[in-house]
C-alpha cells in the first residue's frame, strides 16, 4: 500500500530531468544538540537527524522527501525513523539506495524555526571515527514534493551536510544555530 501511495504521488509530479532546479532549500545532518559534530564511545548509540532548513519551495510544506547517506565510520544502523509521519512509515535504506519519506496524514510544515525534521538515524558507533554525508537519493535525486504536488529540489550549499563521528569533518564543526526574535531597532542598536 505504501509502495502505491508513494509511486503515485512520484507519478503526479513528474518532471523532466533535464529540468534546471533552482537551489534554495538547504538539507543539513545534526546531532540530538543541534551541531554537526559527535565524540562518542564504543558501544554509544548516536542518533542522527535530516533536516531541510531555510525553506524556499517548502514554505508550505512537504509531502515527501528523499535522500541518501554516506557513512566512512564504523558503525551498525541500528534504526531509521521517518519524523515526518508515522514512523516506521517510508521506503528503502538511507544507506543503501535512498529512503523516501511521505508526509501522513498530512504536509510536514516548518516548526517555528522554519526547519522540517525529515528523518533520524540511529547508530551504535564501534570505534573508528569517519564521516556521514547526506547525499541524493541513488534514483530519485535531490528531489522532495511540495505540498502543492510539485517536485522540487533540496540543496547541500552549506557545510552542514556532513557530520563528523569522533572526528572534525571537513568544513568543521557548526553548533546549533539559536534564531531570535529582535526589533530592527535592537538589532540596529548593536552596531552603535
Amino acid at each position: 500500500m505504501r509502495t502505491v501511495l508513494f509511486a503515485a504521488v512520484l507519478l503526479l509530479t513528474a518532471v523532466s530531468v533535464s529540468a534546471n532546479p533552482v537551489w534554495n532549500d538547504e538539507v543539513v545532518l545534526e546531532f540530538e544538540d543541534g551541531g554537526n559534530c559527535s565524540w562518542p564511545y564504543v558501544g554509544q548509540p548516536i542518533k542522527v537527524r535530516v533536516v531541510l532548513t531555510e525553506p524556499v519551495f517548502a514554505q508550505e510544506g512537504i509531502s515527501a522527501f528523499s535522500f541518501r547517506v554516506e557513512r566512512t565510520f564504523s558503525a551498525m544502523l541500528t534504526s531509521e525513523t521517518n519524523l515526518m509521519g508515522p514512523p516506521d512509515f517510508f521506503l528503502g535504506s538511507a544507506e543503501i539506495d535512498g529512503m523516501t519519506c511521505p508526509a501522513s496524514p498530512d504536509c510536514a510544515t516548518p516548526d517555528s524555526h522554519g526547519r522540517i525534521p525529515v528523518a533520524e538515524l540511529e547508530y551504535v558507533f564501534t570505534g573508528t571515527p569517519g564521516t556521514l554525508t547526506v547525499l541524493g537519493h541513488s534514483t530519485e535525486g535531490m528531489a522532495f514534493v511540495d505540498c502543492g504536488l510539485s517536485q522540487q529540489w533540496w540543496n547541500t550549499y552549506g557545510e552542514r551536510n556532513v557530520a563528523g563521528f569522533g572526528m572534525e569533518p571537513p568544513g568543521g564543526c557548526h553548533s546549533a544555530s539559536s534564531v531570535e526574535d529582535l526589533s530592527w531597532g535592537a538589532i540596529k542598536a548593536l552596531y552603535h
